[in-house]
């Protein structure tokens, strides 16, 4: 699924990564309420990480934790102007 990425730090101590590691990671995902962060939520609950999402309405977070299921973490992320 992800071809582009960093090395991990199992591959570089030359043991292979999988994703049973996940099952002791906690995975936090920005924008975890739509689209793409959505679908990876899915994807990393689903291989057995810990999953924490956020984004900007409270709806669209509440109908993600729906979706992905299970033991979600979400927190309601606000902006501002710099």
């Amino acid at each position: 699924m992800f071809q582009n990425r960093v090395t991990t730090a199992n591959e570089r101590k030359g043991r292979e990564t999988t994703w049973a590691d996940w099952k002791v990671k906690v995975a936090v995902i920005t924008g975890g309420n739509s689209g793409i962060g959505l679908a990876t939520a899915k994807e990393f609950k689903e291989q057995g990480a810990r999953v924490v999402i956020t984004g900007r309405d409270q709806q669209t977070l509440d109908d993600a934790k729906a979706a992905i299921g299970g033991n979600v973490f979400w927190q309601s992320a606000q902006t501002c102007p710099v």
